[in-house]
């Protein structure tokens, strides 16, 4: 996930560091408006993002209810000089599953009284018999 690290002080903000409590974690500090690696600078007004992956629920990924947590820590010239981001990483359900949203969802549990289903079921019907009335 992207944090956005915004200076909205009037002097240039200088970060020293930037490290997670658990190596479940990771600091991606590549791609387009990222601050870089530590130590880097952010001007007044400027802001730039700081890129948090989760590595996966590691051992417990069995478990679906399985959960990492970890703090990001930032020391710089602020004040206070060091802020805190609270980090969490939840294992889901790795099987898929169509959640809605458009197309057919008879595989999201609805069944064969999906109204979409339905809808496109008697289209057909009537295509089928308005074709078999012309011949």
């Amino acid at each position: 996930r992207p944090l956005t690290l915004t200076n909205s002080g009037n002097a240039a903000l200088h970060i020293a560091s930037l490290a997670i409590s658990t190596a479940r974690f990771t600091i991606d500090t590549s791609g387009t408006g990222s601050c870089g690696a530590a130590p880097f600078t952010v001007a007044p007004g400027a802001n730039c993002q700081i890129t948090v992956r989760w590595l996966g629920a590691g051992a417990a990924a069995s478990d679906a209810a399985a959960t990492d947590t970890a703090t990001l820590t930032l020391q710089g010239d602020m004040s206070p000089a060091t802020a805190t981001v609270a980090l969490s990483g939840t294992a889901g359900n790795a099987a898929m599953s169509n959640s809605g949203g458009g197309g057919c969802t008879i595989g999201a549990g609805t069944g064969a009284a999906d109204p979409l289903l339905l809808l496109m079921a008697g289209f057909s019907g009537l295509v089928l018999w308005r074709r078999r009335a012309r011949r």
